[in-house]
């Protein structure tokens, strides 16, 4: 179980051109030449995790247009670390945020605050969203690359870089507030358990209508929801347990799908495919060692080894041709969430939105053809694992 408060990862860069462009000092500089707050956030997006540079630089977007004061309390929280400081200053910048009440119930839980958590809690699900800001984040990075006249390859790979270690927050953040709501209701009555399995519905409600990665999120805090309920349900109504039980292992896939058909998601892994193109294409830009850490197999077996190896490779660079004449339109697809939804469609209950992800997938599928090839499995911070992916094709 991953434990708060905790600092953010710093992903490598594996270009030394968006490396220097990247740096601290590149970042403050530009900022010092623009008054567009636009782009101020954008560079702010760009620092790495734990920089001072982002409060600066986030300092002068805030003051240029106070509107994104909340925007820059996220991105630090989900940029830089998960500490009470930064959790408190979503709360006050944006009280209606449910990410930030989430946040602070996760770290009140691991201070042994269970009853404050579970208020904190209480607070998350009566808000009226869970806001990332992704749309003005999306549109502050494309502009803010323009200004550091990024282009090509090295757009592809700043891009790919920051959509995927802004990704990452899910890992830590998300995880550990289902977590922590599952781990408290394991030590509560029966009245307080129902409670907690319905706050874990309206948070997969809440996480749905994010970005796509936070589908697979929305997926597992239904389950747990669902799962809980089923157990409450045991002892009084064993068809209603059965139900539960039954939307759990089966129909619940639906949360995730969107308009993809959920047998045919379970059968290709399209959904895997889909929620780690960002990664796949951004750990396409590292080098060999990176891609092929500490695989050493015996030396019958090394041709068989060599041929997986270089499928991978071909894989990998067949992916970033595809994707590096336009990372704009397939990126922004990411940093979206549900669309194209009225107000009186979002009221239906039976109504399953549409994602951009899954729109581009429709449109691209040569694009998705190239990320299954490097589909494995997911490895440590969300990330394929190279080595049981190679295992496995070498196996084959």
């Amino acid at each position: 179980m991953i434990q708060l408060p905790t600092k953010l990862w710093n992903l490598p860069l594996y270009r030394d051109s968006v490396e220097r462009v990247l740096s601290a000092d590149s970042l403050r500089a530009v900022a010092s030449t623009t008054d567009d707050p636009l782009v101020l956030l954008g560079l702010c997006f760009l620092a790495r995790a734990g920089d001072p540079v982002r409060k600066e630089i986030g300092d002068m977007a805030a003051s240029a247009k106070p509107e994104y004061a909340p925007i820059i309390a996220v991105l630090r929280v989900t940029r830089d670390a998960i500490t009470d400081e930064f959790v408190s200053e979503v709360i006050r910048r944006d009280p209606d945020n449910a990410l930030g009440h989430y946040l602070h119930g996760g770290l009140l839980h691991v201070s042994d605050h269970a009853n404050q958590a579970l208020e904190a809690f209480r607070r998350a699900a009566h808000c009226s969203g869970f806001r990332l800001y992704e749309a003005e984040l999306g549109d502050a990075l494309f502009k803010a690359l323009d200004r550091l006249e990024l282009k090509g390859m090295d757009r592809l790979c700043a891009v790919s870089w920051a959509v995927s270690s802004w990704f990452e927050f899910g890992t830590v953040g998300i995880q550990s507030v289902k977590f922590a709501l599952e781990e408290i209701a394991r030590h509560a009555d029966r009245t307080t358990r129902s409670e907690l399995a319905d706050i874990l519905l309206v948070l997969a409600g809440h996480l749905f209508a994010s970005v796509f990665e936070n589908r697979w999120y929305a997926y597992r805090a239904a389950e747990a929801a669902l799962q809980l309920k089923a157990d409450l349900a045991a002892t009084e109504n064993i068809p209603l347990m059965n139900g539960y039980a039954a939307a759990v292992h089966s129909s619940l896939l639906g949360v995730m799908c969107g308009g993809i058909d959920p047998e045919e998601a379970q059968k290709t892994r399209s959904l895997d495919v889909i929620r780690f193109l960002p990664a796949r294409i951004y750990l396409s830009f590292s080098p060999e060692p990176q891609l092929f850490p500490n695989l050493n197999p015996p030396e019958d077996d090394r041709p068989t080894f060599d041929a997986a190896k270089l499928r991978v490779t071909r894989a990998a660079r067949k992916l970033i041709d595809l994707t590096v004449s336009d990372p704009d339109r397939i990126f922004k697809a990411f940093l979206q969430g549900v669309g194209g939804a009225t107000p009186e469609e979002r009221t239906s209950p039976c109504n399953c939105y549409y994602s951009a992800a899954e729109d581009l997938m429709q449109k691209r599928p040569d694009l998705f053809q190239a990320g299954a090839e490097l589909n494995g499995r997911g490895g440590p911070c969300g990330m394929p694992d190279r080595m049981t992916q190679l295992k496995r094709i070498w196996a084959e």
